[in-house]
């Protein structure tokens, strides 16, 4: 049997965008949620939610097959066809643009990377990989699978073969050298969602 209750980063995104925070006894609501992340979150922990949180409103639309197809009418034939693979290839670099200006754009944004920069500094990481490693961490999904890790098949409702962009990961390639930066922030919120459990 499934689990299908939401976690606590979903709970929390849900409580931040709610306008019931009434506090009612023996029920536990969105008030209670957020209560007991100030009470548990460290600064940049609370700022890494909230960035995650605003995530969704913007994200830059996905290019579809169908612009795709335009895109190779475009182009020079290539062996008598369409050349879709140099058209998709022009809509990825287009849209992975758009996802960094987005991610770079989010109001959260500057508050978490000071902090993550400080303590990069401190462990002697280049600064030059904070940003690229939150910008991914914000959203990784492959854009080609839609995270799935495996292709849709055309008209058919059935997935089809490895995704040939991540190879099944259902993760787009992680900027060089991210790991450590990666690993920080998991580590940060992992410590964050223990301390919310022991409060609620």
């Amino acid at each position: 049997m499934t689990d299908s209750r939401p976690g606590l980063q979903e709970q929390y995104e849900l409580a931040t965008n709610t306008s019931d925070l009434t506090l009612r006894p023996h029920r536990r609501g969105a008030a209670d949620l957020l209560i007991a992340s100030g009470l548990s979150a460290t600064e940049l922990s609370a700022g890494l939610a909230h960035l995650r949180s605003q995530w969704p409103s913007a994200k830059p639309r996905k290019f579809t097959e169908q612009q795709v197809a335009e895109r190779a009418a475009e182009l020079p034939m290539r062996k008598g066809k369409p050349d879709l693979k140099r058209a998709r290839s022009e809509h990825l670099v287009a849209y992975y643009l758009s996802v960094k200006r987005a991610a770079e754009s989010l109001p959260g944004r500057p508050d978490v990377l000071r902090q993550l920069l400080v303590w990069a500094a401190m462990k002697g990481i280049d600064g030059a990989v904070v940003g690229p490693a939150l910008t991914w961490w914000v959203d990784s999904t492959c854009p080609v699978c839609d995270g799935h890790g495996v292709r849709r098949l055309p008209d058919a409702p059935v997935l089809g073969a490895a995704c040939h962009h991540c190879h099944g990961s259902g993760k787009r390639a992680k900027p060089p050298e991210a790991d450590r930066v990666l690993s920080y922030i998991a580590h940060v919120l992992a410590h964050a969602r223990q301390g919310m459990r022991e409060w609620l």
